[in-house]
């Protein structure tokens, strides 16, 4: 009598967890395979507005038919799947929210149906910020003014005096036109002492004129206080004080000294990680 109620015990426990691999078997949400193969590999990502490119290398594999894009939200919740032919090696994914991290998987599929193993990377696309001008500082122009790359947001800098607010801690870049040409820094480059100003670091890209060009993340070592050259099209990097990644690019000047200002635009990417994955 034991040994019976101890079979239909087994057998109920059994039958209970194969119905839950069955629920749980979504053929649009498996990523791995039950065998594997030489997977896609080298993954990258680029973030676009409410957009994320994504690269990748070709499996070695002789009898690829196409490659499966799966896209889960921060939590590893499926949200969506995408396929393209074996000859593609990029994907767009669509309809994302700025500012909101994702977690991105690129699978080869044969001929047979076989699945390889998933390269993955987690990701999500910057916010823009577009023709935002800020106005320059020197000793014959009274109303200088910065930006703050998290919100969009141009203030007047300002020294304190007189109760005036002094921005100096919410502007992460400023325009400098005291010197033979107009220079970007932040506040701290001005004053390294002041722990009150705001501190943002800044490197070069290659010679690139697009926000949407994908470039390798230079060194954290190469990025400095120092002041950059203003040069129309040119793109930056910033990391800010916050800790996050931006590139911004200069699209234009007007005016004469000391009244000159200068249109930037951003790609803003908040709290995880750098713009451009490598």
């Amino acid at each position: 009598m034991k040994r019976n109620i101890f079979s239909i015990l087994l057998l109920v426990v059994l039958g209970s967890m194969a119905m839950l691999l069955l629920a749980g078997c979504d053929k649009e949400d498996t990523v791995t395979p039950p065998d594997e193969f030489d997977p896609p590999s080298g993954l990258q990502a680029l973030s676009k507005d409410t957009k994320v490119t994504l690269t990748w290398i070709a499996s070695n594999a002789a009898d690829v038919a196409y490659y499966r894009i799966i896209t889960r939200d921060a939590a590893r919740v499926y949200k969506d799947s995408a396929q393209v032919n074996k000859s593609i090696l990029t994907h767009t994914v669509e309809n994302l929210t700025n500012g909101q991290n994702y977690w991105f998987y690129v699978q080869a599929i044969k001929t047979d149906g076989e699945k390889s193993v998933a390269d993955s990377l987690q990701w999500g696309p910057t916010e823009r910020f577009l023709e935002k001008n800020i106005f320059e500082f020197s000793s014959a122009y009274p109303n200088p003014s910065g930006f703050q790359f998290s919100t969009g947001n141009e203030y007047t800098m300002t020294s304190g005096s007189g109760g005036r607010p002094d921005n100096r801690a919410n502007i992460d870049i400023w325009l400098d036109g005291r010197g033979t040409g107009l220079q970007l820094r932040c506040p701290r480059s001005v004053n390294p002492a002041d722990t009150n100003w705001r501190l943002t670091k800044f490197a070069t890209t290659p010679n690139i004129n697009d926000l949407d060009t994908q470039v390798d993340i230079p060194s954290f070592s190469s990025f400095d206080t120092t002041s950059l050259t203003v040069s129309v099209n040119r793109v930056y990097w910033a990391y800010t004080a916050d800790g996050h990644y931006v590139r911004f690019q200069v699209k234009g000047t007007s005016g004469v000294s000391p009244d000159r200002t200068v249109s930037i635009k951003t790609a803003y990417n908040r709290g995880f990680g750098a713009w451009a994955k490598k």
